[in-house]
């Protein structure tokens, strides 16, 4: 699916006040992401600067006051590292950022250490394995976000921000074993 279509997906659900999406945080100004990119020294995907212009961040599969996947807006995006390990977090890239909080510890991680155009590495940021395995769940944004409001398992209540990454085909390990 494009973006484009995942995109109006969202903005039509909030407008619905559809717990599929809720939009939440601040859209970001190109200004913005450049100043950004500029100073984290990193590139952003394409399809991800895209929906932080048009969406900033959201909450997906909200029920009640639960949210399983909360997409953090450009202010909200951070090295990984120091949010699941604290001080001890040597070992994980500091490439590694979180996109995404599971509501449980856990993240959603774009490794932005070798980004074309809207190719990246998204990984299953699992605090009690990263940065030791480090499961790649998808290679774009887009892809990540199809996947993330298509699962049926959110769609009839079930599962947790975590395990449903289990059912798709996934890319390998990018775990520093």
């Amino acid at each position: 699916m494009k973006l484009s279509r995942i995109l109006k997906r969202l903005r039509e659900c909030d407008n619905r006040n559809d717990p599929l999406c809720k939009i939440a945080g601040s859209r970001s100004t190109t200004k913005e992401i450049i100043a950004w990119i500029k100073k984290a020294g990193l590139s952003l995907p394409e399809d991800y600067q895209e929906f932080l212009t048009e969406i900033g961040g959201c909450n997906l599969h909200q029920r009640t006051s639960d949210v399983l996947i909360r997409l953090l807006d450009l202010s909200q995006i951070e090295p990984v590292g120091p949010l699941v390990l604290g001080d001890d977090c040597d070992d994980v890239p500091g490439s590694w950022y979180a996109i995404a909080d599971l509501n449980d510890g856990n993240y959603t991680v774009m490794d932005l250490s070798d980004v074309k155009g809207s190719t990246v590495d998204i990984i299953d940021g699992f605090h009690e394995t990263l940065p030791y395995e480090a499961t790649i769940i998808a290679r774009s944004f887009t892809e990540f976000l199809e996947r993330a409001i298509e699962d049926p398992e959110f769609s009839v209540g079930g599962g947790n921000g975590r395990q449903f990454w289990k059912k798709f085909d996934c890319y390998g390990d990018k775990g520093l074993r």
